[in-house]
């Protein structure tokens, strides 16, 4: 594993457990468009969509142009290093912010409100649309899908993994349990068992990529794949592999690398600028309409969330880091 993978494993300078599934990536954040809708109706996927409104009006006579979408999970959408939900850490000015302050993630709002005020955004059909707002990781889905042009900004990060297998203190033979962690980890057999089972009976290889049952793939995949070394699956491109390898070795390292937020004087104000996000009240602001521009829609969210704490947020993290970078040098 590259040696940014294991910076973003690092807590405080100790590293606690082993992430094979790429976690410590942030997202390619932006939009796809459906190829075979865009070259039909001459959209160029070099313009911005609000720039292109009247070809857009022809594509909605046959097609859905957007789906509502939340944006309930900032940093799917936002091309981030995130400290919480609602913050993250803007490496130009060496601090903490809001999240409604990030250029890239206000580009894609903007954009969306726009389709939106203008009478393209539908409920799903079951079908894709022709511009759907997303994040990937760098070697699945429609991130490098050929039936898509993907409009993504592909500035990645090193960001600290949500996942991670360790050793409980109180295991009986860590020095055991250790060395199985590393073959798991080492072993692309025994990283592929772990992960999809067994070839013929769980999964077959099609085109270099292990193909079965999904919903079971993803969720050991989650906690078991080394991905630079176990197959890729069915959705993934066949280098996969080299794609995270590449990727890894070329994402931003951050000055707050390795510094972890202490929350428990401030959890109640992360939960509740949290959930403004993850339990759709931002989602809902910005789907109603009643806000007479973009600009007024964001002030009113950043009122809320200021109501919420979030300048009180702000204010502590940044003592925080102070005070780890001061004792880290």
């Amino acid at each position: 594993m590259p040696e940014k993978h294991w910076e973003g494993l690092k807590s405080s300078g100790h590293i606690y457990g082993v992430d094979g599934s790429m976690n410590t990536l942030s997202y390619y954040t932006g939009y796809s468009i459906d190829k075979t809708i865009a070259d039909k109706y001459g959209y160029d996927v070099n313009v911005s969509p609000i720039e292109q409104l009247d070809i857009l009006a022809e594509i909605a006579k046959e097609h859905t142009v957007c789906y509502p979408q939340s944006f309930s999970t900032p940093s799917t959408y936002a091309p981030v290093y995130s400290i919480t939900s609602a913050v993250y850490w803007d490496n130009s000015q060496n601090k903490a912010k809001c999240i409604l302050e990030n250029e890239g993630f206000l580009r894609n709002l903007e954009m969306y409100y726009a389709l939106m005020k203008n009478g393209f955004v539908f409920e799903s059909d079951g079908s894709n649309p022709f511009i759907y707002f997303e994040g990937n990781r760098h070697g699945s889905a429609s991130a490098i899908a050929g039936d898509r042009y993907c409009e993504f900004d592909r500035t990645v990060y090193i960001t600290p993994t949500w996942s991670a297998n360790g050793i409980s203190v109180n295991s009986k033979h860590p020095d055991k349990a250790f060395e199985l962690l590393a073959l798991a980890q080492t072993n692309p057999v025994l990283n592929n068992l772990l992960v999809y089972g067994l070839e013929g009976e769980d999964y077959t290889i099609i085109d270099g990529k292990a193909c079965g049952d999904d919903r079971r793939f993803r969720l050991r995949a989650d906690v078991f794949a080394n991905k630079l070394i176990c197959l890729p699956d069915e959705y993934s491109p066949a280098n996969a592999s080299e794609i995270y390898r590449d990727t890894l070795e070329n994402a931003e390292l951050v000055s707050c690398t390795g510094f972890w937020f202490d929350e428990k004087e401030m959890f109640q104000t992360v939960q509740k600028t949290d959930c403004f996000f993850l339990l759709n009240e931002f989602g809902k602001l910005l789907n109603n309409g009643e806000y007479e521009s973009f600009d007024a829609l964001i002030q009113a969210c950043k009122d809320k969330l200021d109501e919420y704490g979030m300048k009180e947020l702000l204010t502590e993290i940044n003592r925080q880091y102070e005070e780890w970078a001061n004792e880290n040098n």
